[in-house]
């Protein structure tokens, strides 16, 4: 993929969807191992952080992306 643009976030569900955004260290959304798809199939784009707590989730998605 040459030119993505998702946005993450953590996911607050019901029983009839989504509810609120959360932060992700608080959701059960697997950022890491979906930072580690990007980085293993040279995905090229842009993330956008989605959530309550934008610039933290943010700076934990670049950093994490960087130990990968």
């Amino acid at each position: 993929m040459e030119d993505l643009h998702i946005h993450m976030g953590g996911v607050n569900y019901n029983e009839k969807g989504e509810r609120n955004h959360l932060p992700l260290l608080q959701s059960d959304f697997n950022y890491v191992d979906c930072l580690k798809a990007i980085r293993y199939f040279n995905v090229k784009g842009c993330i956008i952080s989605e959530g309550p707590l934008v610039e933290k989730d943010a700076l934990l998605l670049k950093k994490t992306f960087e130990r990968l």
